[in-house]
């Protein structure tokens, strides 16, 4: 099946794109984040499970819009094949998201490796209080 893009809402405080992602190329989902920075810079919740973003290079173009949204509180990145070097690329985001409070990254095949690199991150992130 052909990838649909998901609606971008205007003025959203919580954002559910769950499994929206999975047949998406790099860019329809930076297409989608820019938008939706656009249309909802007040984005409290974003989750955004099963979307396969550890593959095809599709993370780095999801979490360097992350920071935009300045009242993030609830990040759900589960199950997306994020494992170690996916890390890399979240790892110097994740202490710009100063109001996250809630951090979902399980069954993401991580690992220790992937550990190296948000372990020291994670110290910084002052207001994270669920991982």
């Amino acid at each position: 099946m052909p990838f649909q893009m998901p609606e971008v809402p205007s003025g959203a405080k919580q954002v559910d794109v769950d499994g929206k992602f999975k047949d998406a190329s790099k860019q329809q989902v930076e297409s989608f984040m820019g938008q939706l920075v656009e249309r909802s810079p007040g984005l409290t919740k974003l989750e955004a499970r099963s979307n396969n973003l550890g593959k095809d290079d599709k993370l780095p173009g999801f979490v360097v819009y992350l920071p935009k949204f300045k009242t993030l509180a609830a990040l759900y990145l589960n199950q997306n094949n994020i494992g170690p070097e996916g890390c890399k690329h979240l790892a110097p985001v994740l202490p710009l998201l100063v109001k996250l409070t809630s951090l979902g990254l399980g069954s993401n095949d991580i690992g220790p490796e992937g550990c190296k690199h948000l372990a020291p991150v994670l110290a910084e992130c002052k207001a994270l209080t669920k991982l």
